[in-house]
């Protein structure tokens, strides 16, 4: 099975759950049916710290070492 139908049918059910009302299994089907690449982590992380510093920006570097860790830790269980 091709992972973009994989995907596909993943989001479906997805959406059958969450209709039913089970969010558990609703979130294990929507974090199936994404394909999340370590660039797209990457670029999701400088946005995200672009926005911290804009609300705090006397700490930038403690929010890029915690985003920093967190990229590390994705890519950990990614691979």
């Amino acid at each position: 099975m091709s992972s973009f139908r994989s995907r596909k049918e993943n989001l479906e059910r997805a959406r059958e759950h969450e209709a039913a009302g089970n969010s558990r299994a609703a979130f294990e089907c929507y974090q199936k049916a994404v394909d999340i690449t370590p660039r797209i982590a990457s670029e999701l992380i400088e946005v995200q710290l672009k926005f911290l510093v804009m609300l705090t920006p006397n700490s930038y570097h403690l929010v890029k070492i915690f985003l920093t860790d967190l990229f590390k830790c994705f890519l950990k269980y990614a691979m």
